[in-house]
C-alpha cells in the first residue's frame, strides 16, 4: 500500500506516475531498497539503491512498498 510507512531494508519500487521527474528513469526501473532515510518539514525523504543507481531525496509518494 502507498501510504504504509518505509524503514531502512524495505523493498521499494517507483511510482510509474513520478518517473518523468528524474533525468534517467531507465536508471531506477525495477526493485530497489531503502538505505537512509531523513525527515523535511512535511514528511521524510528517501535515499534508494536500483542495480547500481543511487536516488537520492526521493519523496514517499513516489515510492511502492513491496509486500514479502
Amino acid at each position: 500500500m502507498i501510504a504504509d510507512p518505509l524503514e531502512v531494508g524495505d523493498l521499494v519500487i517507483m511510482n510509474e506516475k513520478f518517473k518523468k521527474h528524474l533525468y534517467s528513469p531507465k536508471k531506477y526501473e525495477g526493485i530497489g531498497v531503502i538505505v537512509s532515510k531523513a525527515g523535511v518539514h512535511h514528511g521524510e525523504v528517501y535515499e534508494v539503491y536500483f542495480n547500481r543507481w543511487r536516488a537520492q531525496r526521493i519523496p514517499r509518494h513516489w515510492l511502492i512498498k513491496m509486500d514479502c
